[in-house]
Parts: structure tokens; sequence; C-alpha cells
């Protein structure tokens, strides 16, 4: 709904101003060569493309060939419109919140030269055992169908949050990546004392282990592997019998991912459908694992974009009965409402092992705004599309078309029945004032208990406030640890400061409380995090 506000505004925006919607954007994404970077939020930002996404997708997409053809087909009464949108997400999220951690990656060579694989991660249908299996069998130099997943079971991976936020090619992948890495070195070790040569020398390559320049140096991995389980006598001093290897990995705490759309539409004038004619894709997921995975998950976030914007309703009669209880009536998208999209890949990787980034929502989230914007530059020559009420259902896109109400939706709610006339109460004595509680005149110096209502749970700390003039300085002291602060100010009982975190990520805090007396309230700007409130009482 963000990504909805913010892009949709854009273009509203845009048109007022007389500027292209494309060029607005370009005033206002961040390009790699403005990096490193802090965002309004106070996110450091350091190998985001949106500008590069951009960018790509334009070289892809003739906007002025398109200007020229909506043109020519207005003047025959037809409708084409274009929508643009782009979007930034945090993926990859491990450590900003305790049960957010990172992933475990459980791999061994059988003593067959097959490889099993025991992952934490959990797929919903997004492909995660295809994923994993072809990080592994890159980095193990064995085929991928000799690679067998097992995932989803927290009695044999290990713990894990599992599948959210587009977390677990990042996580996931970079722990199946590097624990191949480190099993693989192992193997080449063992193949080095076994054909006296350098470990550095040995390769691993579609299951044979050999030699680089001697290929009568060559050996099956079946046959290496079962001498490390089988044959302890023949292994290198030190060597640990077997081929297993386990590693969880802790990525960065955010991986950004960030993606640009366009769609372009047909509405048709006399009934106010919408047919969509074109859709391209521009993301940035870093490495790409697997392409048919990466555009399936965008498809199909894209489906239910399509579905939220054209289609699904779910209306309530004024008695409080759903009125769309059956899928005869509230509208999902069929296959024929789906084109068939073109994808552009903008690829940067990131700081990941691997370099993967998230791509799991991103259709949903730039779906929507992409959509709607194209709707609306379609409806230009009508006035603006107004409020954006989803579905845009074509009684509501002929609202605009018609200038009237042809959907009903501003119409007033039929009054039915008699009016019921409520009885006039009788007057009851008038109750004694209290008297008002002593407040007190003390200022804001000196320690508060104060409470912070974060999304995470409430977390208690102890505030202690000094005041020179309008000036504030302090500390705020949890559990965690205590964090001073400076350069805040004082003004009427309201107080404004900021305190600069630098873990488990790097986000400035805004604090804005209001002091009444002994009781203290506000709330504070978590960045990213969203607010929270903030209460308390004098210590």
């Amino acid at each position: 709904m963000e990504s909805l506000a913010r892009e949709t505004l854009l273009d509203r925006a845009a048109r007022r101003l007389g500027i292209d919607p494309v060029e607005i954007r370009r005033r206002n994404l961040v390009y790699l060569a403005d990096q490193p970077t802090t965002s309004s939020m106070g996110i450091p930002l350091e190998d985001i493309t949106p500008g590069e996404c951009l960018e790509k997708l334009l070289d892809h997409f003739d906007m002025a060939a398109f200007r020229r053809e909506q043109a020519a087909a207005r003047a025959q009464g037809r409708y084409l419109g274009v929508g643009i949108a782009s979007y930034v997400e945090p993926t990859g999220s491990a450590g900003s919140m305790a049960p957010m951690t990172g992933e475990l990656a459980q791999v061994r060579i059988e003593p067959t030269g097959k490889v099993t694989a025991t992952l934490s991660t959990h797929s919903q249908g997004h492909g995660t055992a295809t994923t994993m299996a072809q990080c592994i069998a890159d980095r193990l130099g064995v085929r991928y169908e000799d690679v067998t997943v097992f995932e989803g079971d927290s009695t044999r991976g290990g713990f894990s949050p599992g599948a959210a936020g587009s977390r677990q090619g990042v996580i996931a992948g970079g722990a199946a990546i590097r624990c191949s890495e480190m099993l693989a070195d192992k193997v080449r070790t063992l193949a080095a004392h076994l054909l006296n040569a350098s470990a550095e020398s040995v390769v691993i390559d579609q299951g044979m282990v050999h030699v680089e320049g001697a290929p009568e140096m060559a050996r099956p991995l079946a046959e290496i592997a079962a001498i490390a389980y089988g044959e302890p006598d023949r292994l290198p001093a030190g060597f640990e019998s077997g081929l297993e290897m386990q590693f969880r990995y802790q990525p960065p705490p955010m991986t950004f991912t960030s993606a640009t759309h366009l769609a372009v539409v047909e509405v048709d004038g006399e009934t106010g459908f919408v047919t969509i004619l074109r859709w391209i894709s521009s993301e940035d997921c870093g490495t790409v694992i697997n392409p048919a995975v990466v555009e399936g998950q965008i498809s199909g976030g894209l489906a239910q974009a399509i579905g939220m914007v054209l289609l699904e309703e779910m209306p309530y009669d004024a008695r409080g009965n759903p009125q769309a209880a059956t899928f005869k009536d509230y509208l999902l998208p069929a296959i024929s409402d789906v084109p068939l999209f073109e994808f552009v890949h903008a690829n940067t990787p990131s700081q990941s092992i691997g370099g993967v980034r998230g791509v799991g929502e991103g259709g949903a989230i730039i779906g929507p705004p992409t959509l709607v914007n194209a709707i609306a530059d379609a409806l230009t020559p009508f006035g603006e599309l107004g409020d954006v009420v989803l579905p845009l259902t074509p009684a509501r896109i002929l609202d605009v078309i018609e200038q009237r109400d042809v959907s009903g939706i501003h119409a007033p709610e039929p009054v039915t029945g008699d009016p019921v006339v409520a009885e006039p109460a009788a007057m009851a004595p008038a109750a004694p004032v209290a008297a008002a509680p002593a407040v007190s005149s003390a200022g804001p110096e000196g320690d508060w208990n104060m409470v912070l209502k974060t999304p995470m749970g409430p977390q208690a700390m102890l505030a202690h406030f000094d005041v020179s003039g309008e000036a504030l300085s302090g500390y705020l002291s949890a559990p965690e640890g205590r964090q001073d602060f400076a350069g805040g100010t004082v003004e009427a009982g309201r107080l404004r400061f900021d305190l600069k975190v630098e873990k488990p990520m790097k986000i400035t805090l805004k604090y804005d409380l209001e002091v009444s007396g002994d009781a203290i309230s506000g709330k504070c700007k978590m960045g990213m995090f969203g607010s929270a409130k903030v209460t308390g009482e004098r210590a």
C-alpha cells in the first residue's frame, strides 16, 4: 500500500507540474553514482540500483514512440495509457530483531558420491529445493541431479524463521554456498594427499576429481568419498573421516533490492474495461540463481496485483453480510486477464555471500501502482482518476469517463424503514466536579521510567534529561546498554531529540515527547520500522 500511495502521488504531481513521470523519478531515485548515502529514513545505502533499473527498462521501451502512438489512437477514439513505478525493499532480514536470525546448511557427500543437504528453509512453492541444489552443485562441482535437498523440518534442519521477507535466497543461499565451498576444500585436501599433488591444483568438475595439467591423475568423486568413510588408514594426519560440513550464515542486517515496472493498457471508452497490452519488469535481484524461479515469483506477484487493481472486492451490505462469499462473485484473475510479462534483469551483486538479493515480493509490491498509473494515464483526456478506490471496476472507470456517478459509490446510502426517534433522556442531577489533581511544577530534568511500544514488543528503559535553556541532552538506558544523546531541544514541555543506534543495524531514532506534570508521552520514529508510542512517568 505504501508503494501504491507514493507512486500514484508521483504521477499526479508530474501531471500538475507538467513534467514526464519518468523525469520526476529520475530526479528522485538513487543511482549507484550517488552512493554511499543515507536514505530519508536514516538507512545507509551502498549498492542498490533503482535508478539503473529505470534506465535499463527505458532501453527496452521506446517511450517517445509510444506517446506518438497514444496521440494517434486518441484521435481515433481509443485510449492508451502507460504506467511506470519503482520501489526499493529491504530483504534478507537477519539480526534486526531476535527471531530473524541466519540460516543453517548441512551438506555431506555420501560414500556413493551423491550429495545430501539438509537446510533450515521452508518452501512456499517458490523453488528453494531447486535453487539451493543449484548453489550446492555449482560450488561442489557435481551434477545438479546428484544433489538431494531436505527442508521444511526444524527437527532436522536447525532453527530458522523460514520464509518471510524475501530472505531465503539471500541467507540460505549464502549458507549453502559457503558450506559447499568448505566441503569442496576438504575434498581437495584429501584428493591432494591421495594423488600426491597440491590442494590448489585439484579440480572437482562433473563429479570427477583431477589434477590440473595431469589428466591421467583423475578419480571419480565417489572413489574419494568411499576412502574418506571406509579407509581411515589412508587419510592424512588430522583429517576427520567422512565428507560432511555444517555452516550457519549470518548476513548483513538488510540486503536491499529494487525494480522499475512499466505497463501499457487500453481503456474502452464505452464500457470502461481495461486490457493490458504489455508489461515489462526491470528487477535487480543481484545474482540470479534460477531465472525461471525469479520470473515465476515476479509473475505470481503481478497476477496478484492485477486481481487487486481490477477484480477482487469484498463488499458488505448494510447489515454486515458479505456479498462475495463465493468465487462466482469474488473475481480472481484468470489466465485471460494476465499478459505475457517481459523481463529485464538489471543485476548488481549484493554484499551477501553469492551476491543474491530477495525478489519474492517484488511483483505484489510494484504491480498495483504500475497498473493504476497506466489506467490514470489513459484517462487523462477525461480528467484525474481522483481518489484510488480499488478495484477499478468498469463502472468506477466510467465515473471518470462520463463525469457522473455510474458506480454508485458516491451516492448516499438509501434509508429503509421508518426512522427511529430516540426518546429524550431525563435530565440527571449534575455530578459534583472533582478537584483537579495537583500537577508537578518540575521540568523534564531528571530520571524517567519509560516504555517504548515497538512492533517487536514493549521495551522498558530509563531516560535521563539535562536541560540548559532550550538545549536538551541526556541518555537512555536499557538492559541492552546505554546510549547518550545531545543536540535536542526543549520548548514549552515538548522534548525533541535524535538517538543514533549502531547495532544491530545503523538507524536514527527520532523522539518527540510531551511532559505533563509527572507523566511523559509521545512517539518515536524508528525509520523503516515505523513509529512507536512512548509512555512513562517521573522516576
